[in-house]
Protein backbone atom coordinates (compact mmCIF):
# COMPACT_ATOMS: atom_id res chain seq x y z
CA UNK A 1 0.00 0.00 0.00
CA UNK A 2 2.78 2.67 0.67
CA UNK A 3 4.18 1.86 -2.19
CA UNK A 4 1.33 2.21 -4.50
CA UNK A 5 0.44 5.81 -2.74
CA UNK A 6 4.55 6.44 -3.44
CA UNK A 7 3.86 5.71 -7.06
CA UNK A 8 0.47 7.88 -6.99
CA UNK A 9 2.27 10.96 -5.83
CA UNK A 10 5.15 10.69 -7.87
CA UNK A 11 3.01 10.35 -11.11
CA UNK A 12 1.03 13.68 -9.96
CA UNK A 13 3.90 15.86 -9.37
CA UNK A 14 5.24 14.77 -13.21
CA UNK A 15 1.81 16.11 -14.35
CA UNK A 16 2.46 19.48 -12.47
CA UNK A 17 3.96 22.23 -15.07
CA UNK A 18 4.89 25.45 -14.56
CA UNK A 19 2.52 28.55 -16.46
CA UNK A 20 3.54 29.22 -20.15
CA UNK A 21 5.12 32.80 -19.75
CA UNK A 22 2.98 35.46 -21.83
CA UNK A 23 3.94 35.92 -24.82
CA UNK A 24 3.72 39.49 -26.74
CA UNK A 25 1.43 37.95 -29.59
CA UNK A 26 -0.89 36.80 -26.89
CA UNK A 27 -0.73 40.39 -25.13
CA UNK A 28 -1.81 41.67 -28.90
CA UNK A 29 -4.24 38.88 -29.54
CA UNK A 30 -6.28 39.79 -25.85
CA UNK A 31 -5.40 43.62 -26.49
CA UNK A 32 -7.72 42.94 -29.94
CA UNK A 33 -10.21 41.71 -28.62
CA UNK A 34 -11.20 43.27 -26.07
CA UNK A 35 -10.96 46.25 -27.82
CA UNK A 36 -12.85 44.96 -30.76
CA UNK A 37 -16.51 46.63 -31.20
CA UNK A 38 -19.72 44.77 -29.58
CA UNK A 39 -21.46 44.87 -32.95
CA UNK A 40 -18.23 43.40 -34.56
CA UNK A 41 -19.11 40.36 -32.57
CA UNK A 42 -22.45 39.78 -33.00
CA UNK A 43 -21.54 40.25 -36.84
CA UNK A 44 -19.25 37.66 -36.86
CA UNK A 45 -21.21 35.44 -34.61
CA UNK A 46 -24.15 35.93 -36.78
CA UNK A 47 -22.20 35.12 -39.80
CA UNK A 48 -20.51 31.89 -38.15
CA UNK A 49 -24.49 31.10 -37.54
CA UNK A 50 -26.01 31.65 -40.95
CA UNK A 51 -23.31 29.62 -42.46
CA UNK A 52 -24.50 26.37 -40.24
CA UNK A 53 -27.75 27.12 -41.57
CA UNK A 54 -26.97 27.05 -44.90
CA UNK A 55 -28.78 29.63 -47.09
CA UNK A 56 -31.26 32.69 -47.29
CA UNK A 57 -34.62 32.42 -48.74
CA UNK A 58 -36.05 35.58 -50.04
CA UNK A 59 -39.31 36.42 -51.42
CA UNK A 60 -39.76 39.21 -53.65
CA UNK A 61 -41.01 41.32 -56.75
CA UNK A 62 -37.86 42.87 -57.76
CA UNK A 63 -36.75 42.20 -61.26
CA UNK A 64 -33.75 40.35 -62.24
CA UNK A 65 -31.10 42.84 -62.14
CA UNK A 66 -32.03 43.83 -58.81
CA UNK A 67 -31.87 40.04 -57.74
CA UNK A 68 -28.27 39.59 -59.50
CA UNK A 69 -26.79 42.56 -56.92
CA UNK A 70 -28.38 41.72 -53.85
CA UNK A 71 -27.44 38.18 -54.23
CA UNK A 72 -23.63 39.23 -55.27
CA UNK A 73 -23.16 41.74 -52.71
CA UNK A 74 -24.49 39.79 -49.51
CA UNK A 75 -22.42 36.92 -50.60
CA UNK A 76 -19.42 39.02 -51.27
CA UNK A 77 -19.75 40.51 -47.56
CA UNK A 78 -20.85 37.04 -45.49
CA UNK A 79 -20.03 34.31 -47.85
CA UNK A 80 -23.72 33.03 -47.86
CA UNK A 81 -25.84 32.22 -50.87
CA UNK A 82 -29.13 33.66 -51.63
CA UNK A 83 -32.27 31.60 -53.24
CA UNK A 84 -35.18 33.93 -54.85
CA UNK A 85 -38.28 32.91 -55.04
CA UNK A 86 -40.14 35.56 -57.39
CA UNK A 87 -43.36 36.80 -58.71
CA UNK A 88 -45.91 39.41 -58.64
CA UNK A 89 -47.25 40.67 -55.16
CA UNK A 90 -50.51 39.20 -55.20
CA UNK A 91 -48.86 35.80 -55.95
CA UNK A 92 -46.24 35.78 -53.25
CA UNK A 93 -48.63 36.77 -51.03
CA UNK A 94 -51.20 33.95 -51.92
CA UNK A 95 -48.03 31.38 -51.65
CA UNK A 96 -46.73 32.39 -48.71
CA UNK A 97 -49.84 32.21 -47.02
CA UNK A 98 -50.71 29.06 -48.36
CA UNK A 99 -47.23 27.56 -47.00
CA UNK A 100 -47.96 28.76 -43.66
CA UNK A 101 -51.33 27.68 -43.14
CA UNK A 102 -50.16 24.01 -44.30
CA UNK A 103 -47.15 24.29 -41.45
CA UNK A 104 -44.73 25.34 -43.84
CA UNK A 105 -42.23 28.39 -43.26
CA UNK A 106 -39.85 28.26 -46.19
CA UNK A 107 -39.34 32.58 -46.36
CA UNK A 108 -36.84 34.22 -44.30
CA UNK A 109 -37.64 37.73 -45.88
CA UNK A 110 -39.46 39.30 -47.96
CA UNK A 111 -37.92 42.25 -50.65
CA UNK A 112 -41.13 44.16 -52.92
CA UNK A 113 -43.96 46.27 -52.78
CA UNK A 114 -44.97 47.45 -49.61
CA UNK A 115 -48.73 47.24 -50.16
CA UNK A 116 -48.93 43.82 -50.52
CA UNK A 117 -46.93 43.31 -46.91
CA UNK A 118 -49.51 45.75 -45.39
CA UNK A 119 -52.56 44.66 -46.91
CA UNK A 120 -51.82 40.83 -47.23
CA UNK A 121 -48.62 39.76 -45.41
CA UNK A 122 -48.95 41.67 -41.54
CA UNK A 123 -52.92 40.98 -40.91
CA UNK A 124 -52.70 37.10 -40.87
CA UNK A 125 -49.16 37.73 -38.60
CA UNK A 126 -47.08 36.44 -41.01
CA UNK A 127 -44.25 39.15 -39.61
CA UNK A 128 -42.14 39.76 -36.79
CA UNK A 129 -40.87 42.98 -35.41
CA UNK A 130 -37.85 44.22 -36.90
CA UNK A 131 -36.49 46.47 -33.98
CA UNK A 132 -35.14 43.93 -32.26
CA UNK A 133 -33.28 42.44 -35.25
CA UNK A 134 -31.60 45.54 -36.18
CA UNK A 135 -28.27 46.08 -34.34
CA UNK A 136 -25.28 47.89 -37.00
CA UNK A 137 -24.44 51.36 -35.12
CA UNK A 138 -24.60 52.47 -38.72
CA UNK A 139 -28.59 51.00 -39.26
CA UNK A 140 -29.33 52.49 -35.78
CA UNK A 141 -28.15 55.84 -36.02
CA UNK A 142 -31.24 57.98 -37.49
CA UNK A 143 -29.01 60.55 -38.87
CA UNK A 144 -28.16 58.77 -41.42
CA UNK A 145 -31.78 58.68 -42.53
CA UNK A 146 -34.21 61.14 -44.22
CA UNK A 147 -36.16 63.14 -41.64
CA UNK A 148 -33.96 61.30 -39.10
CA UNK A 149 -36.14 58.68 -38.60
CA UNK A 150 -35.99 55.07 -39.45
CA UNK A 151 -37.73 54.12 -42.69
CA UNK A 152 -40.81 52.40 -40.80
CA UNK A 153 -44.21 51.97 -42.69
CA UNK A 154 -46.20 51.17 -39.46
CA UNK A 155 -46.35 51.65 -36.01
CA UNK A 156 -45.82 48.04 -35.19
CA UNK A 157 -42.16 48.50 -36.96
CA UNK A 158 -42.96 45.30 -39.00
CA UNK A 159 -41.92 46.91 -42.33
CA UNK A 160 -39.27 49.28 -43.42
CA UNK A 161 -39.16 50.98 -46.87
CA UNK A 162 -36.24 52.29 -47.91
CA UNK A 163 -37.36 53.78 -51.71
CA UNK A 164 -37.97 57.54 -50.82
CA UNK A 165 -37.12 59.55 -54.54
CA UNK A 166 -39.39 62.67 -55.57
CA UNK A 167 -41.06 62.31 -58.95
CA UNK A 168 -44.79 60.76 -57.88
CA UNK A 169 -44.89 57.25 -58.76
CA UNK A 170 -41.21 58.01 -60.67
CA UNK A 171 -42.89 58.04 -64.22
CA UNK A 172 -46.51 58.77 -64.97
CA UNK A 173 -46.22 57.34 -68.69
CA UNK A 174 -44.05 56.46 -71.27
CA UNK A 175 -43.64 55.88 -74.45
CA UNK A 176 -41.62 55.71 -77.77
CA UNK A 177 -40.60 59.44 -78.63
CA UNK A 178 -40.14 59.16 -82.21
CA UNK A 179 -44.21 58.30 -82.19
CA UNK A 180 -45.24 60.69 -79.27
CA UNK A 181 -44.45 64.07 -78.70
CA UNK A 182 -43.67 64.49 -75.20
CA UNK A 183 -44.87 67.99 -75.56
CA UNK A 184 -47.98 66.72 -75.70
CA UNK A 185 -47.74 65.05 -72.33
CA UNK A 186 -48.22 67.23 -69.74
CA UNK A 187 -51.30 67.30 -67.96
CA UNK A 188 -53.70 63.61 -67.09
CA UNK A 189 -56.15 65.16 -68.99
CA UNK A 190 -53.79 64.73 -72.27
CA UNK A 191 -54.78 60.83 -71.59
CA UNK A 192 -58.18 62.10 -72.75
CA UNK A 193 -57.26 63.11 -76.10
CA UNK A 194 -59.21 60.88 -78.74
CA UNK A 195 -56.40 60.22 -80.78
CA UNK A 196 -55.24 58.09 -78.00
CA UNK A 197 -58.05 55.70 -77.78
CA UNK A 198 -57.31 52.25 -77.37
CA UNK A 199 -53.59 52.74 -78.17
CA UNK A 200 -52.83 52.19 -74.42
CA UNK A 201 -52.14 50.17 -71.76
CA UNK A 202 -52.34 50.33 -68.24
CA UNK A 203 -51.83 47.72 -64.98
CA UNK A 204 -55.08 46.48 -63.50
CA UNK A 205 -56.15 49.21 -61.32
CA UNK A 206 -58.30 46.49 -59.11
CA UNK A 207 -55.26 44.57 -57.78
CA UNK A 208 -52.65 45.26 -54.98
CA UNK A 209 -49.19 47.12 -55.90
CA UNK A 210 -48.94 49.72 -58.27
CA UNK A 211 -52.42 49.32 -60.30
CA UNK A 212 -54.53 49.64 -57.21
CA UNK A 213 -51.89 52.48 -55.73
CA UNK A 214 -52.29 54.48 -58.62
CA UNK A 215 -55.81 54.76 -58.17
CA UNK A 216 -55.09 56.06 -54.48
CA UNK A 217 -52.57 58.77 -55.31
CA UNK A 218 -54.88 60.06 -58.60
CA UNK A 219 -57.60 60.52 -55.84
CA UNK A 220 -55.59 61.41 -52.81
CA UNK A 221 -52.54 63.74 -54.54
CA UNK A 222 -52.90 64.11 -58.15
CA UNK A 223 -56.69 66.25 -57.26
CA UNK A 224 -58.43 63.89 -59.83
CA UNK A 225 -61.62 62.74 -59.67
CA UNK A 226 -63.77 59.54 -60.49
CA UNK A 227 -65.19 61.52 -63.28
CA UNK A 228 -61.77 61.55 -64.37
CA UNK A 229 -61.66 57.51 -63.67
CA UNK A 230 -64.35 57.24 -66.34
CA UNK A 231 -63.55 59.32 -69.01
CA UNK A 232 -60.00 57.49 -68.87
CA UNK A 233 -61.97 54.17 -69.34
CA UNK A 234 -63.75 55.03 -71.87
CA UNK A 235 -60.56 55.74 -73.89
CA UNK A 236 -60.11 51.46 -73.46
CA UNK A 237 -56.74 51.37 -72.19
CA UNK A 238 -55.54 47.52 -71.98
CA UNK A 239 -55.44 46.12 -68.86
CA UNK A 240 -52.72 43.39 -67.98
CA UNK A 241 -51.17 42.40 -64.83
CA UNK A 242 -47.81 41.90 -66.66
CA UNK A 243 -45.44 44.78 -66.18
CA UNK A 244 -42.85 43.81 -68.60
CA UNK A 245 -45.38 43.38 -71.35
CA UNK A 246 -46.90 46.77 -70.90
CA UNK A 247 -43.43 48.04 -72.13
CA UNK A 248 -43.28 45.35 -74.28
CA UNK A 249 -46.00 46.43 -76.39
CA UNK A 250 -45.15 50.13 -76.44
CA UNK A 251 -41.18 49.24 -76.96
CA UNK A 252 -42.69 46.89 -80.31
CA UNK A 253 -45.31 49.58 -81.18
CA UNK A 254 -48.31 48.15 -80.44
CA UNK A 255 -49.02 50.78 -78.01
CA UNK A 256 -48.59 54.45 -77.98
CA UNK A 257 -48.39 54.98 -74.48
CA UNK A 258 -47.94 52.66 -70.91
CA UNK A 259 -49.80 54.26 -67.80
CA UNK A 260 -47.73 54.07 -64.77
CA UNK A 261 -45.25 51.65 -65.60
CA UNK A 262 -43.08 49.88 -63.83
CA UNK A 263 -40.02 51.64 -63.72
CA UNK A 264 -36.95 49.04 -63.26
CA UNK A 265 -38.12 46.84 -66.59
CA UNK A 266 -38.35 50.26 -68.18
CA UNK A 267 -34.90 51.03 -67.34
CA UNK A 268 -33.95 47.17 -68.39
CA UNK A 269 -35.22 47.92 -71.89
CA UNK A 270 -33.64 51.56 -71.59
CA UNK A 271 -30.39 49.29 -70.87
CA UNK A 272 -30.98 47.15 -73.56
CA UNK A 273 -31.39 49.72 -76.59
CA UNK A 274 -35.15 50.47 -76.35
CA UNK A 275 -36.16 53.70 -77.85
CA UNK A 276 -37.97 54.96 -74.88
CA UNK A 277 -38.83 57.96 -72.80
CA UNK A 278 -40.98 59.36 -70.25
CA UNK A 279 -42.97 62.06 -68.50
CA UNK A 280 -44.27 63.43 -65.53
CA UNK A 281 -47.51 65.16 -65.01
CA UNK A 282 -48.25 68.87 -64.09
CA UNK A 283 -50.74 67.65 -61.60
CA UNK A 284 -48.86 64.91 -59.67
CA UNK A 285 -46.93 65.11 -56.57
CA UNK A 286 -43.79 63.93 -55.32
CA UNK A 287 -44.57 61.13 -53.18
CA UNK A 288 -41.70 59.73 -51.43
CA UNK A 289 -41.35 55.81 -50.80
CA UNK A 290 -43.25 52.61 -51.97
CA UNK A 291 -42.62 50.60 -55.33
CA UNK A 292 -39.88 47.27 -54.85
CA UNK A 293 -38.17 48.86 -51.98
CA UNK A 294 -39.98 46.92 -48.84
CA UNK A 295 -38.53 44.74 -46.71
CA UNK A 296 -39.43 42.78 -43.95
CA UNK A 297 -38.82 39.28 -42.10
CA UNK A 298 -41.34 36.28 -41.65
CA UNK A 299 -42.14 35.07 -38.54
CA UNK A 300 -40.39 31.62 -37.79
CA UNK A 301 -37.97 31.46 -40.34
CA UNK A 302 -36.02 28.54 -41.03
CA UNK A 303 -32.24 30.64 -41.07
CA UNK A 304 -33.00 33.24 -38.62
CA UNK A 305 -29.62 34.18 -38.78
CA UNK A 306 -29.13 34.54 -41.74
CA UNK A 307 -31.94 36.80 -42.09
CA UNK A 308 -31.34 39.15 -39.13
CA UNK A 309 -27.43 39.43 -41.24
CA UNK A 310 -29.37 40.38 -44.43
CA UNK A 311 -31.63 42.84 -42.67
CA UNK A 312 -28.89 44.15 -41.51
CA UNK A 313 -26.62 44.66 -44.31
CA UNK A 314 -29.45 45.60 -46.90
CA UNK A 315 -29.82 48.94 -44.68
CA UNK A 316 -26.43 49.52 -44.17
CA UNK A 317 -24.41 51.97 -46.25
CA UNK A 318 -23.35 49.23 -48.37
CA UNK A 319 -26.62 47.57 -49.26
CA UNK A 320 -28.56 50.76 -49.42
CA UNK A 321 -25.92 51.81 -52.12
CA UNK A 322 -25.81 48.33 -54.03
CA UNK A 323 -30.01 48.32 -54.02
CA UNK A 324 -30.30 52.36 -55.22
CA UNK A 325 -28.06 51.51 -58.11
CA UNK A 326 -29.52 48.30 -58.95
CA UNK A 327 -32.78 49.58 -58.65
CA UNK A 328 -32.27 53.01 -60.03
CA UNK A 329 -33.79 54.74 -56.89
CA UNK A 330 -32.95 57.31 -53.91
CA UNK A 331 -32.37 55.23 -50.65
CA UNK A 332 -34.04 56.63 -47.80
CA UNK A 333 -30.38 56.25 -46.39
CA UNK A 334 -28.63 60.15 -46.96
CA UNK A 335 -25.36 58.73 -47.31
CA UNK A 336 -25.81 56.97 -50.29
CA UNK A 337 -24.95 58.35 -53.48
CA UNK A 338 -27.20 59.22 -56.25
CA UNK A 339 -24.71 60.10 -58.69
CA UNK A 340 -27.01 57.36 -60.89
CA UNK A 341 -30.24 59.37 -61.19
CA UNK A 342 -31.39 61.73 -63.05
CA UNK A 343 -31.71 65.70 -60.93
CA UNK A 344 -35.57 65.05 -60.81
CA UNK A 345 -35.23 61.60 -59.33
CA UNK A 346 -33.27 63.56 -56.32
CA UNK A 347 -34.65 65.02 -53.16
CA UNK A 348 -34.45 68.38 -53.13
CA UNK A 349 -33.42 70.19 -49.73
CA UNK A 350 -35.73 72.32 -47.39
CA UNK A 351 -38.33 70.40 -49.28
CA UNK A 352 -41.27 68.95 -47.49
CA UNK A 353 -42.62 65.73 -48.95
CA UNK A 354 -45.43 63.26 -48.12
CA UNK A 355 -44.21 59.88 -47.33
CA UNK A 356 -46.51 56.83 -47.83
CA UNK A 357 -47.43 54.97 -44.25
CA UNK A 358 -49.87 52.21 -43.37
CA UNK A 359 -52.17 55.28 -42.88
CA UNK A 360 -51.70 56.45 -46.71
Amino acid sequence: ASLFFLFLSCSASREITAPKPATQEDSISSSQKTSQPAWEIEWDKYVNAAKKEGNLILYTTTQNEVRKALTEGFKKKTGIETEFITGRGGEISTKLLTERKAGLYLADAYVGGTTTLLSDLKPPGALKPLMPELFLPEVLDTKLWYKRELPFMDKEKLIMQTRMMPGGTVMDVMFRPDRVNKSDLVSWYDLLNPKLKGKMNMQDPTTAGKGGKWVNQALTYYGLDWDYLRALAKQEPVITRDQRLMIEWVAQGKHLLAINPDHDTFYAFKEAGANLDSAIFKESKDVLGGASSGIALMANPPHPYAAKLFLNWFLSREGQTIFSRAYHIQSAREDTPTDHLPEWNIRKPGVEYPVETDEF
